[in-house]
């Protein structure tokens, strides 16, 4: 192992790093929400997974509807053949009943009125049609297969909703369909009246997504395309106009008149108070648990849980009352930007003092933030570096990427020690993570990536380890595609690894040498860097920051703006997850706490 000294300053410091949300974000809450990315509050839901239990071997398409009645129970329609086109479900994801009528052509939204008669909309046959509480059809509007634009006749009805009289208003026209009005009826189903035309101006419609009737009898109507919500009195004068809040698949109110909107195009729902004014929201895009992505339907239960359909298939319940793992994680606290302005940051870990290091890949920089918020220069050249750790001496041992990289502990006082430089004299491809185990032996990922990706040094992407002493370097992996984030139990017996180009996570037990065996699938889901708390969870980064129980269960998600990359324990008491994110380092405060300085 050659050592040699460096010349480069270190510890310049970087004036106005520590930066907390920009102020132009709580700006945008009133004129542009979708561009905020971190909401201004906890609204305290959390995704129950796997809330929804579907019998034998039923199976849902595209659930277009979801409606709760008087009892809690809830109405989900969906466009496959695998299953009834109406299901009804207890708040405990509980199979109760299905109905096989109306046959619908594709089925649009449901509603349920006072009666708990369900009322449906089939925007393929241009019908809506009433049902009693045992499914029969007692009332039908429209003439099924024959769309039209008088008042007995609808061109792909959108969603129906009643008011206190019993009034019925149908949101004709989704943006399949030629219509684009509000289409009114009285508790008999007489055609009363119309309002609205094509266009994006006031009284305007462009493609109608959903119709709700508040407490006090105003009609709000989600024009999907523009991303307005328009607000009409029940005979169609324009009261208020939102344009901030992004493009409403569906809204829900609540009982003291705050609406919470559905935007399944950013994968969020937002909740709005009586004046337009946003109070937070929740969600994130993607299609994994807790993801909103292609969510168009929303219900609301008489205790504040919230029920979301998706275009692909997915039911999602979220509940205020956190699950137990949630609430000994504390992942609900305020996330915060603590520094921006990189051009990518990675290699997230912390020294035993609760100072950070991180690296900006692309500038060949490694900077210290210390846990009373002061940010600086900690290396001027780190050859491309991406992984980080600190050991106890605190040495900072970096994974260098530029021509294979090599394994480097730069020491307190400014010296650089090369651990390892490649496996049986050929270079390392691209060296990425690391982690040290009790006894001081270290496990490096070493895949490649970019354009040069194909262009390996060694013969495939692999995992190493390099003994305590230093004097070998062991191949450990031999059989992933792209081999990522890394790190370990504190006891040193159990490995978890991700093959990130295989969309896995997978968990291995340490032998006494270093060698692993009894390999077996940990997560569906690759990851970039992760780190462990002290009650065993395990962190993964890719869109967000994903919580996993010791035994593979997930427990929370944790949502950032930015695509995450690494994740480490810092701070005092090491209770502090920093998460690094493209161009920024974000943090929150948790209640567990780290186990590791790396």
């Amino acid at each position: 192992m050659r050592q040699y000294g460096i010349s480069f300053a270190v510890v310049i410091m970087i004036l106005g790093m520590f930066t907390g949300h920009c102020s132009r974000y709580d700006e945008r809450l009133e004129t542009e929400a979708w561009e905020v990315p971190v909401s201004p509050a906890d609204l305290g839901y959390n995704v129950v997974p796997d809330w929804l239990k579907l019998p034998g071997s039923m199976a849902l398409g595209g659930v277009s509807g979801v409606a709760v009645d008087s009892e809690d129970h809830i109405f989900i329609v969906q466009r496959g053949e695998a299953a009834p086109p109406v299901l009804c479900f207890d708040m405990n994801g509980r199979f109760l009943f299905s109905w096989n009528g109306p046959m619908m052509m594709r089925s649009g939204k449901v509603n349920v009125d006072s009666r708990d008669h369900v009322w449906l909309t089939d925007e393929g046959g241009h019908c809506v049609y009433e049902l009693d509480n045992r499914g029969n059809v007692i009332l039908v509007l429209g003439e099924k297969g024959m769309p039209g634009t008088d008042g007995s006749h609808f061109d792909s009805p959108a969603d129906v909703t009643l008011n206190a009289e019993g009034h019925i208003f149908v949101a004709d026209g989704s943006a399949s369909g030629r219509n684009r009005r509000i289409v009114r009826f009285d508790e008999q189903g007489r055609f009363m009246m119309t309002w609205g035309r094509e266009g994006t101006g006031p009284y305007e419609f462009s493609g109608l997504s959903a119709v709700l009737v508040n407490a006090g009898g105003t009609v709000l109507v989600s024009d999907l395309p523009t991303w307005r919500v328009q607000s009409f009195d029940a005979y169609g004068r324009l009261e208020t106009m939102w344009d901030h809040i992004g493009s409403v698949d569906d809204m829900v109110e609540d009982e003291k008149g705050n609406y919470y909107a559905l935007d399944g195009h950013l994968g969020r729902i937002t909740k709005i108070n009586r004046k337009g004014r946003i109070v937070g929201f929740f969600g994130g895009a993607g299609d994994g648990t807790g993801q909103l992505s292609r969510a168009c339907c929303i219900a609301r239960l008489s205790g504040g849980d919230i029920v979301v359909g998706h275009l692909d298939g997915r039911v999602q319940y979220f509940s205020r009352s956190a699950p137990a793992q949630k609430a000994e994680i504390g992942a609900g606290n305020a996330l915060r930007k603590i520094a921006g302005g990189f051009q990518f940051t990675e290699g997230v870990a912390s020294d035993r003092d609760g100072n950070i290091y991180f690296s900006d890949i692309p500038a060949s920089k490694i900077y210290r933030c210390s846990p009373d918020g002061r940010c600086e220069l900690f290396m001027q050249d780190s050859r491309n570096a991406n992984g980080l750790i600190v050991d106890d001496k605190g040495n900072v041992i970096l994974c260098e990427s530029i021509n294979g990289g090599a394994l480097v502990a730069v020491t307190p006082n400014g010296g650089i020690e090369v651990l390892a430089e490649g496996y049986r004299g050929i270079p390392f491809n691209s060296l990425n993570d690391l982690w040290m185990d009790p006894r001081g032996g270290i496990y490096l990922t070493d895949p490649r990536y970019g354009p040069t990706s194909n262009q390996l040094n060694q013969d495939g992407e692999h995992v190493y380890y390099l003994t305590p002493d230093r004097t070998r370097i062991i191949r450990v992996i031999g059989d992933m595609t792209g081999p990522n984030g890394i790190t370990g139990t504190p006891d040193g017996k159990t490995l978890y690894v991700s093959d990130q180009k295989a969309g896995k996570t997978y968990q291995y037990d340490i032998n006494r040498d270093g060698t692993l065996g009894n390999r077996r699938i940990f997560a569906d889901e690759g990851s970039d860097g992760m780190t462990l708390d002290n009650k065993g969870n395990v962190y993964l980064t890719n869109r967000n920051v994903r919580v996993y129980t010791a035994e593979g269960e997930l427990a929370d998600v944790i949502e950032v703006p930015e695509q995450t990359t690494n994740v480490c324990f810092g701070g005092r008491n090491k209770r502090t997850l920093f998460i690094t994110a493209q161009t920024s380092v974000y943090a929150i405060r948790m209640q567990v706490k780290g186990v590791y300085s790396n």
